[in-house]
């Protein structure tokens, strides 16, 4: 194996070793990350109309339905919610892509039903996240029953994209935020990479004397 592809493999092996599930909590009244960035749709068409590659704050969802008001038989604004909201019902799912990743989310989430569904995919793999399900809070019809849903990336973890569905009416969603993805390498990958150039510049020197 020649001196390069060596230290890509390690290089990819120590990212490997270090990578950490993310996790989550649940909190009531705000998100748990002042930091994050606001996702409003204010600039979405309201009144029932799918999102169709709306980007805010870099970060792309379409499909679901958004309202500025709550809708009978479709979707409530969730208790507490500031901004507009996004329903999704049978058919109407919501994606959500991050163009650079992130590390953090966290949304609104409406009455905790079990045919509410969340899919978080990211470098590592996808989980499901379901009410009542893996640590999450239990079945809570109720309207004011709604909870802040916080993810936090595991080391080495960056989070591409979510789906939420719903296979009955509805899963509702607020107040959106997410946290920026610094480009800075981490001190693990940093260190291996300027030891592996380390090493060829010496090799390189050596061939000239040579």
């Amino acid at each position: 194996m020649s001196l390069s592809r060596f230290f890509s493999a390690a290089a990819l092996a120590t990212l490997a070793a270090s990578a950490q599930a993310g996790t989550f909590n649940v909190t009531s009244g705000a998100n748990d990350n002042a930091a994050a960035q606001g996702i409003s749709f204010s600039a979405a068409a309201a009144g029932g109309a799918a999102l169709n590659n709306y980007v805010e704050q870099g970060v792309t969802f379409n499909g679901g339905r958004v309202y500025d008001v709550s809708a009978s038989g479709v979707g409530a604004q969730p208790f507490g919610g500031t901004t507009n909201f996004v329903a999704m019902g049978p058919g109407t799912p919501l994606t959500v892509s991050f163009a650079t990743g992130t590390t953090y989310f966290s949304f609104l989430w409406g009455s905790t039903d079990t045919h509410n569904t969340l899919e978080v995919t990211t470098n590592l793999g996808t989980t499901s996240y379901i009410p009542g399900q893996g640590g999450m809070p239990t079945e809570n019809p109720a309207w004011s029953n709604s909870i802040y849903f916080n993810w936090h990336a595991g080391v080495g973890e960056t989070v591409t994209s979510l789906r939420l569905t719903a296979t009955s009416q509805a899963f509702e969603v607020d107040n959106f935020a997410v946290q920026a993805v610094s480009a800075i390498p981490e001190p693990a990958t940093s260190a291996m990479l300027l030891a592996g150039l380390a090493v060829l510049g010496s090799m390189a020197r050596r061939r000239k004397i040579g």
